[in-house]
């Protein structure tokens, strides 16, 4: 995909061998091991979506002794876990994170130009769908996005944490670092791109089936073509960076309306 000419310039990979920057996610496997891939994932899906709420629910009830009030205690060890996870995650992804910023060191104002740039496309598609499934379903909005809104206006230091800082890494090492890289260079940007924008929309509706609502997972489309405009950031620069910027832009600005919408 040659949508920017700045695609043609010449980028440095990590082993100092420069090739066009449109064929970054080409050039070859990634540095990171299939081993770090694998615990990667083991420790989104299994450690902190599975285990860490138990955990925490384990924790909290054994420190009520201490009379402290319970969402302290809650809210205290979700900031622990997530900054452990947070930190794991970018120590398996060391490799990856090198190898990115390689990829882009010379070409940093480009990176920021293309997230930048893609920001308000990202926007206006994510909400034309969504008022296109609220319309034809008479909800309000996702239950995900209901769950982080009451977060935020409950505990908005740790709301903003967890949406901005959090989200914004692990997810994009996990669904771009992981499964779009993996299988952008033996499949191409196609279906690499379908499989990480299903993955993704999955995730933020999956709690839906357990309360039988069927309807929320339309919103599956929503958050698939967010999930698109990150892997195609990642198509364009080849850097785990440029979606990182991206999503952290648009998390940020979601924070920016609701506060300002609040007050």
């Amino acid at each position: 995909m040659r949508l920017f000419k700045n695609q043609n310039r010449m980028s440095e990979t990590v082993d100092g061998i420069e090739v066009p920057m449109n064929q970054l996610l080409d050039y070859s496997e990634t540095k990171m091991s299939h081993k770090q891939a694998e615990r990667i994932l083991l420790l989104y899906f299994v450690i902190y979506t599975l285990l860490t709420p138990v955990v925490i629910f384990v924790l909290t009830q054994l420190m009520e002794p201490l009379h402290l009030p319970l969402i302290t205690i809650q809210i205290g060890l979700q900031v622990f876990f997530g900054i452990l996870i947070l930190i794991l995650c970018l120590y398996l992804a060391k490799d990856l994170m090198k190898e990115s910023f390689y990829a882009i060191y010379k070409q940093k104002k480009y990176m920021v130009f293309i997230a930048v740039s893609l920001t308000l496309p990202m926007i206006y598609s994510h909400g034309f769908i969504s008022t296109l499934i609220r319309t034809f379903t008479g909800t309000s909005s996702s239950n995900n996005q209901i769950a982080v809104e009451s977060l935020l206006k409950a505990h908005p230091i740790y709301g903003i944490f967890f949406v901005t800082i959090f989200a914004s890494i692990v997810e994009e090492l996990v669904f771009r670092g992981v499964f779009f890289r993996k299988l952008r260079t033996k499949h191409g940007f196609w279906i690499a791109t379908a499989v990480s924008c299903f993955l993704f929309g999955f995730l933020h509706v999956v709690m839906s089936l357990s309360t039988g609502d069927f309807i929320d997972l339309l919103n599956i489309f929503v958050y698939g073509i967010m999930s698109f405009y990150l892997c195609l950031s990642y198509e364009l620069t080849g850097s785990i960076y440029t979606p990182i910027l991206l999503h952290f832009i648009n998390n940020a600005l979601s924070i920016l309306v609701l506060f300002l919408g609040a007050s």
